[in-house]
């Protein structure tokens, strides 16, 4: 078994295990116990969780597979017995989840609704003073909250920052 990508396509969960395609019910059943393990060990999501309306195992695990992998980036989600959930969840359009950003993806990176707004406007190549605008914040605080990401990535410039963006899945908004 090679490294393997989890995602969520249509509110279904697939797999994609040594360059197939699979519905998550389909695959074998240590790769299922592996991420069936991975989501009762988190236990910050489960706390989460007991605070929503979403009830009972398969409902928690779905909306753990999704906010924990998202969309299919093509970077392996498990490798070996390893999961590594995605940086940026770049299929979650739910701006107003409490926990975005907390639990899309890994728990030791967290980016904020400011900051991915921040680097989508930089992916669409806008200037700092241009960001300023778009995110309706002032010229040094745009510059500012773009410094702040270079150091939060160890982005070497402005373009090596939307390289990393690129790299975790973040779409420009058009």
């Amino acid at each position: 078994m090679g490294n393997i990508e989890a995602f969520v396509y249509n509110n279904e969960n697939y797999l994609v295990i040594d360059g197939q395609k699979t519905k998550f019910e389909n695959a074998p059943g240590r790769i299922q116990r592996i991420f069936a393990n991975g989501f009762l060990a988190d236990k910050p999501f489960i706390n989460w969780l007991k605070s929503t309306r979403i009830n009972g195992f398969e409902a928690g695990f779905e909306k753990w597979y999704f906010c924990k992998f998202g969309a299919y980036d093509g970077n392996p989600d498990l490798v070996g017995e390893t999961l590594i959930p995605d940086t940026y969840n770049s299929a979650c359009t739910d701006y107003n989840c409490e926990m975005r950003g907390k639990f899309c993806g890994n728990l030791s990176f967290q980016l904020h609704r400011h900051e991915v707004q921040t680097l989508q406007c930089l992916m669409q190549g806008y200037s700092a003073e241009q960001t300023a605008e778009k995110c309706f914040v002032s010229i040094p605080g745009a510059k500012s909250r773009i410094e702040k990401l270079k150091e939060k990535t160890g982005a070497r410039n402005t373009a090596h920052l939307v390289s990393i963006a690129t790299a975790w899945g973040i779409q420009p908004n058009n």
